[in-house]
């Protein structure tokens, strides 16, 4: 029984640290939610007030060139504003992947009664992938932007060969019909553009969250030369934003464990993620996903019998 009831309070403490860790990830990262959605408010409203500064008589002329200046220089600006955003947000959840698996893992031997070496818990440099990712995120937040700017400017067209009023064709482009329905709640209670909300916010959250799936990894991968048998589990709807459509193959992989090195399957769709996010996986498995993954330690006793752990 004590046995028993040892294993508990190590599984117990391991368990809860992990919480709590994702739990401070996610409350950063409402701040960043807070900060990108007014970076779209701002965004609508200054090419709001730019567009009604046009005189109604060049507004009949078609006055096109001056309207793409006025939309490219807001996208400019929002594009390195959300870029600055991002790259915060990247080293965030990059240093609590990290400290995801550190800290829980430390302590899970602590309570053990046991300490690892401590350059064994030295964290692994992320700094490559980061820069991949600045990068991959550039290319798509620039795509969007020009889609929303040329959007925008098709819309002003029709409005201009239909006759309407300068402020009411105005109106109805800050009202367009948004894509993505699982953001239509958020995008109201948050006065944000729809043509610019969906696309712009399901990169930012996809990619900063793959940054922390793939910390936890690389840390994981590094952690196993202090105890090679530690396997890993998924957790499904663990972070931020996690709920809005969760995938049912990633609430039927809740809890399983795995070896470190095999992939979770999917058991519907069959697709196969070595974490959260895995960038080699369809989009359909990883776009919006909120699930994460955690080192899923073996049990007291085999920590008590491994030689590189010392008492």
């Amino acid at each position: 029984m004590h046995g028993v009831k040892e294993t508990s309070a190590r599984q117990t403490a391991y368990a809860e640290h992990v919480r709590a860790l994702l739990d401070n990830h996610n409350g950063i990262y409402t701040q960043y939610a807070n900060r990108v959605f007014g970076l779209m408010r701002d965004a609508r409203e200054r090419i709001r007030a730019q567009l009604l500064t046009i005189p109604a008589r060049d507004w009949k002329k078609f006055e096109l060139t001056r309207i793409g200046t006025i939309l490219d220089d807001v996208m400019t600006e929002f594009q390195r504003d959300y870029m600055f955003e991002f790259s915060n947000a990247l080293a965030d959840s990059a240093a609590n992947g990290i400290s995801s698996v550190i800290d829980p893992m430390q302590a899970n031997l602590n309570v053990a009664g046991l300490v690892g070496t401590p350059d064994l818990f030295l964290p692994v440099s992320v700094d490559p992938v980061a820069r991949r990712l600045m990068a991959n995120t550039q290319t798509l937040i620039t795509s969007v932007s020009a889609e929303a700017a040329q959007r925008i400017q098709d819309e002003i067209i029709i409005g201009m060969l239909s006759g309407e009023p300068q402020h009411i064709a105005v109106d109805k482009i800050m009202k367009n019909i948004i894509t993505d329905l699982r953001l239509e709640k958020q995008v109201a209670a948050r006065g944000v553009p729809k043509w610019l909300s969906a696309r712009s916010w399901t990169i930012f959250r996809t990619e900063t969250l793959r940054m922390h799936s793939i910390s936890n990894n690389e840390q994981m991968a590094q952690s196993r030369t202090l105890i090679p048998e530690a396997q890993k589990m998924w957790i499904h709807g663990a972070m931020f934003g996690a709920g809005q459509k969760p995938r049912p193959g990633h609430v039927a992989l809740d809890g399983t464990v795995v070896p470190f090195n095999d992939p979770f399957e999917d058991p519907l769709t069959g697709d196969l993620l070595m974490y959260p996010r895995d960038p080699e996986a369809p989009a359909s498995s990883v776009i919006n996903c909120g699930c994460a993954h955690v080192l899923h330690m073996p049990s007291e006793k085999f920590l008590r019998d491994r030689t590189m752990v010392t008492v």
